[in-house]
């Protein structure tokens, strides 16, 4: 085995501490009507901590600096090529724990943005998943069909349904659009 900047315990600190250099821990909040109006005779509002049925104050972890591949490999100081070694767990399974734990804090920012980007664009995030995170499920988010060039001209609109119904079919028989056979996965999860 290679010799490593990092031990696993070194490796796993260092992760956290990058990640814990970039976020905040927050409470979510919400705005509650406070009963009174301003001088327009609008209602006003004060944000309020929500809690969960549990009574906990639910947390956000908000990053101040998009977490990314190469933001923790500058921040461990290591290049892509060796993060992508340690992530290799053939050849360091003392690292597994720890890359699988960054990566799914990655995927989890990545995909938050794509839900919770009010008006913004989301294909960036969408296009990372798609790209770096296929293994996640995240892979072809888009299916071009060639039907050839007189296809569309010569099939009737009846024609093309019943094609693109056999192709929803065979998608999901291989697996769904996520790869995982849940056929709600892109609705839900």
């Amino acid at each position: 085995m290679a010799k490593t900047r990092y031990t696993a315990v070194g490796l796993r600190k260092a992760v956290e501490r990058y990640f814990a250099g970039i976020s905040r821990t927050a409470p979510v909040t919400e705005p509650v009507p406070t009963g009174e109006l301003d001088r327009k005779g609008r209602p006003l509002f004060e944000e309020r901590i929500v809690h969960n049925d549990a009574g906990e104050t639910i947390q956000r972890t908000e990053f101040l600096v998009p977490p990314t591949v190469g933001g923790l490999c500058q921040a461990l100081g290591i290049s892509r090529q060796t993060w992508a070694t340690y992530a290799d767990a053939k050849k360091h399974p003392e690292f597994a724990e720890t890359v699988r734990a960054a990566r799914d804090r990655l995927v989890a920012y990545l995909v938050e943005q794509t839900l919770l980007r009010d008006g913004r664009d989301t294909k960036g995030p969408m296009f990372v998943l798609a790209q770096a995170y296929a293994d996640y499920g995240f892979g072809a988010l888009r299916h071009e069909i060639e039907l050839g060039p007189r296809a569309s001209e010569a099939m009737s609109m009846r024609d093309k349904q019943r094609a693109l119904q056999e192709i929803a079919e065979s998608l999901r028989a291989d697996g769904g659009w996520w790869g995982d056979g849940d056929e709600d996965a892109g609705a839900d999860g």
